[in-house]
């Protein structure tokens, strides 16, 4: 499915100063050297080529069908069979030579790999994917940070809909930031709508110094609650190439109200005469509320209610009647479903009293 362009950001929103980037490793960073999947006919045969930079180890994730070859030759001819070539040192196998499968190289050759699939078995088309990461401190590190304009990216931090948020990916190598590396960032709405974020290194988008590595892109979020599950490719001028992931956390807000006071229409009834009690119900939240309630209490006994729907930011005048039966100075309430609001951001809006005095 080709991914959707992400909520563009106006630009004033990328006038923010983000604090600098983290730098050091980070265990969020997890990061992937090579990641590829393909689907094989039978006898078909796929070479593909990877670039490995200087790496401390690697861990191999390897899902394949039976009948399904995969070989790794390193820039040297060595060359790694899973399922075929024996464990010794600097080489841990793991899993069948079908189903899902592992292994981890200690100091991989740097330089240009090549992977070979094969279709060996007969019958149907075969499939595979194959999720390599870098294990240990490496030469080089890619990192994604996610963050609003005042939040750390240290910590996590939960964006309401319609909230700007920042995306900013670089690459590492000891206390410097690696220059030149091309970027590719998608992600995965809340509503699993797959979505593609330009990032920028031109000074002009909350990232710094132009062309100095670190790259900024930016979102206005969008509900419903759930994650943003994001997906940076960055290839750098050596030949390298980093996936690192990470995920942006979405809670809509909730706030139902009653945005005035309660008007008592006729203002000085008499016992037996019709009185309206009408207010303006208001969903001050992001997210749209079905069967709200506004409920009518006498005293603490409720009379009556009304359920209505109320869009994110949408306003309403209810009316409610009621009648008398005798003089008296009466004490109304009306208030708007409280319980409907899991998350929100005010209580005391919801509830309006009134005296009413009948003649």
């Amino acid at each position: 499915m080709t991914p959707l362009s992400a909520s563009v950001l106006p630009p004033d929103a990328y006038a923010a100063v983000l604090k600098p980037p983290l730098m050091g490793r980070d265990p969020r960073d997890d990061n992937h050297v090579f990641v590829t999947e393909g689907v094989l006919r039978p006898g078909a045969r796929e070479v593909k080529s990877f670039f490995l930079p200087n790496l401390q180890g690697i861990t191999v994730l390897l899902i394949r069908d039976a009948g399904v070859r995969c070989s790794f030759r390193s820039p040297r001819g060595e060359v790694f069979v899973p399922g075929e070539t024996k464990d010794r040192p600097g080489f841990q196998s793991s899993g069948s030579d079908s189903g899902i499968s592992g292994f981890t190289i200690e100091r991989p050759e740097s330089g240009t790999w090549t992977l070979t699939a094969e279709a060996t078995g007969p019958g149907a088309s075969s499939s595979y994917g194959i999720d390599m990461r870098s294990e240990g401190l490496s030469e080089e590190l890619a990192h994604l940070e996610t963050m609003t304009r005042e939040s750390d990216a240290n910590f996590s931090f939960l964006a309401k809909p319609g909230d700007p948020v920042f995306v900013r990916v670089y690459v590492t190598s000891g206390d410097h930031v690696v220059r030149g590396v091309r970027w590719d960032v998608r992600a995965v709405t809340p509503s699993a709508s797959p979505i593609s974020i330009p990032v920028f290194d031109d000074g002009r988008h909350a990232d710094g110094r132009a062309d100095d590595g670190v790259a900024v892109g930016g979102i206005a979020a969008e509900g419903p609650d759930g994650f943003y599950e994001v997906r940076a490719a960055g290839r750098c001028l050596s030949g390298a190439e980093y996936v690192v992931t990470g995920r942006i956390e979405v809670q809509a807000q909730n706030d139902l109200l009653i945005a005035d006071t309660i008007a008592v229409s006729p203002a000085s009834p008499k016992a037996g005469e019709p009185v309206t009690l009408t207010v303006t119900a208001k969903n001050e939240g992001t997210v749209d509320s079905q069967g709200v309630e506004l409920e009518f209490f006498l005293w603490e006994r409720k009379v009556s209610s009304q359920k209505f729907d109320l869009k994110a930011g949408e306003s309403r005048v209810i009316a409610t009647t009621w009648t008398p039966p005798a003089p008296n100075d009466y004490h109304v309430m009306l208030s708007i479903s409280p319980f409907l609001e899991p998350y929100a951001s005010n209580f005391e809006n919801n509830t309006r009293k009134a005296v009413v005095r009948v003649r």
